[in-house]
């Protein structure tokens, strides 16, 4: 499990938003790398 703190996010921007469309681009990265579809 990964902890993250976000406390502190930049005035007008989503903490929660702003981290979930991180993780699509590290998956999407991810599968780039390694030759395969995470989550599918």
């Amino acid at each position: 499990m990964i902890d993250i703190y976000l406390a502190q996010v930049a005035r007008g921007r989503e903490g929660i938003k702003d981290l979930t469309e991180l993780m699509r681009i590290a998956q999407k990265r991810y599968g780039l790398l390694h030759h395969c579809t995470p989550g599918a």
